[in-house]
């Protein structure tokens, strides 16, 4: 199996570490949306997933103080988020007469936002595609909407991504198989051929 890489980043890349007696996953770890084709290749293989409520039950830190639950946040805080929450829906709204644009621009000229809104935004929705605010494409963004990756239904493969990689791995591993094509023939010349299922 070869593995190219399109850029050097951690993200899509699959690396699940077991040395500590649970998966963690240095690269990528969540399923993105209900139609993401991680979620057929799982139930065909048989590997179970498990929801997960990010934005549900996201905890923000405000001013230096302690991450509390998005709805204990004091109004201002709260009201940022919200702002930010406004302006990605827009960015995913909008046809892009004049062409793409970084989220952060788009941010910045459609949606008015200041420095701690485009860091929350930075946080909320550019790391978890693993870029920057300014790397990451509005047109990008709509596609993977369109293409069914919505954050707000996501999961994780139990037993980490190494169990998907495995599986996949596996169903490309020729399996010898003897095949006697004359065994007459194949006695008298004292030859055996032994082919796998690749070069049937």
């Amino acid at each position: 199996v070869l593995v190219l890489e399109a850029s050097r980043r951690c993200g899509g890349r699959a690396c699940t570490d077991d040395s500590r007696g649970m998966p963690l996953e240095h690269g990528c770890e969540f399923i993105h949306g209900a139609s993401a084709i991680t979620r057929r290749l799982c139930d065909e293989i048989g590997i179970d997933i498990t929801p997960v409520v990010r934005w549900d039950n996201l905890h923000w830190s405000h001013a230096g103080q302690a991450a509390v639950k998005r709805s204990a946040l004091p109004a201002a805080a709260a009201q940022m988020l919200e702002t930010v929450d406004r302006a990605v829906e827009g960015a995913m709204k909008d046809p892009l007469a004049d062409g793409d644009v970084s989220l952060r621009e788009w941010c910045i000229m459609h949606a008015g936002l200041n420095e701690t809104a485009l860091a929350a935004a930075e946080v909320l929705i550019a790391q978890t595609c693993c870029t920057t605010l300014a790397g990451l494409s509005v047109a990008d963004l709509q596609l993977d909407e369109r293409n069914g990756c919505d954050e707000r239904n996501e999961a994780r493969l139990c037993g980490g991504y190494s169990r998907l990689v495995e599986a996949l791995a596996d169903s490309t591993r020729p399996t010898p198989s003897a095949l006697l094509e004359d065994s007459a023939a194949a006695e008298s010349s004292g030859e055996m051929r032994i082919l796998t299922d690749a070069e049937v």
